[in-house]
């Protein structure tokens, strides 16, 4: 439950921005491991910053991941940039993002002596943009988590190394 509360209050947060900035909407869906789901939903700069011959995006964006075979959940903000040719339908591009999360791991099926870790890392990112129109964006991407400050040893957690995404923008 806490965990649509989290979706909620970000979803609010990203639509303040949004009213700032023309956001769009995006929905992530992403499968990482065996019985491993990823599920986003972020405010993306739609519009962009245009630098040249380069388009920069910034996002900022809430996740949501379970594991049924690890009894794992995690919740976190992520935000970042990317860097786009500003070419018409295909849009090679590479990026970098912060991660600031929490993870909750049960070692049993009974849900009893928890492990509750806090989350940081780098996120950097390559993909590929596919412009359908002015409206709808297909992104295919690879993103790297480089946990910051953490001896994870053996110790199951959630977001693998690399994790691949596919996500549909809708710009509203």
């Amino acid at each position: 439950m806490r965990y649509v509360f989290w979706m909620l209050m970000l979803a609010f947060t990203e639509q303040a921005l949004a009213t700032q900035y023309s956001f769009g909407w995006a929905i992530d869906s992403a499968k990482q491991q065996q019985n491993t789901t990823l599920f986003s939903i972020h405010g993306v700069n739609s519009d962009g910053a245009n630098l040249t011959t380069f388009i920069g995006y910034s996002y900022l964006r809430t996740d949501v991941a379970s594991s049924t075979d690890r009894n794992a959940s995690t919740h976190a903000i992520h935000a970042g940039f990317t860097l786009h040719p500003d070419w018409t339908i295909w849009q090679p591009y590479v990026g970098v993002g912060a991660l600031i999360g929490q993870s909750r791991w049960c070692p049993n099926s009974e849900f009893s002596d928890c492990i509750t870790q806090a989350e940081l890392a780098l996120v950097p990112e390559t993909g590929i943009r596919i412009r359908v129109d002015s409206s709808i964006r297909l992104d295919f991407k690879a993103r790297r988590y480089v946990f910051i400050g953490q001896d994870r040893g053996d110790e199951p957690y959630l977001f693998s190394d690399t994790l691949a995404e596919i996500a549909l923008i809708f710009r509203f």
